[in-house]
């Protein structure tokens, strides 16, 4: 079964008119409610100003699929394949890094699009293995909060999805 979940509404019928067999969507991905669909694999040329957003919801909504790939721009694998201590470590980092095994498949150029964009764009993929269990919209969530002020301490951060009774008793057990 193929799914396709497309915004642009003039792409979206084109494809209707002529995939068969296909389940066209024509709505934003990020904007998509979830439902019972599951996807087995994704694969998508995420539009580079929305890469990040994309990703975290799906490995939020979607953390069953057993392999990602995505065309991405080149310049943001820095803030996918990066380590602790790092100034580009964040949550899609470390949802990445829950998932399961990366790999940078292979550049393409600028000049395999037309118009040109200005920057080089590569394939990566991911492969689920069992540390992706943990991964739930309230664990992305979590996660999201741990970042959203980096000069914060993280009992600040966290007070937006708990009272700081509970993340006191949560600090203090370990």
């Amino acid at each position: 079964n193929l799914t396709c979940v497309e915004i642009d509404h003039g792409l979206a019928e084109y494809l209707t008119e002529n995939i068969t067999n296909a389940n066209i969507i024509n709505c934003d991905f990020i904007k998509m409610p979830v439902d019972e669909t599951k996807f087995d694999v994704v694969v998508s040329n995420i539009p580079y100003y929305v890469m990040t957003d994309i990703m975290k919801k799906l490995f939020s909504d979607y953390p069953g699929a057993r392999r990602m790939v995505f065309m991405v721009e080149d310049e943001a694998i820095g803030r996918i394949d990066c380590g602790p201590n790092t100034k580009q470590y964040g949550p899609l980092a470390i949802l990445c890094a829950l998932y399961g095994s990366y790999n940078y498949e292979f550049k393409v150029p600028h000049t395999a699009f037309v118009p040109l964009p200005r920057t080089t764009s590569a394939v990566i993929s991911f492969t689920r293995e069992s540390s992706a269990d943990i991964l739930s919209p309230e664990f992305v969530m979590f996660v999201n909060s741990c970042f959203a002020m980096r000069r914060k301490l993280l009992k600040k951060n966290l007070s937006a999805i708990a009272k700081a009774d509970v993340i006191d008793e949560v600090f203090s057990r370990l």
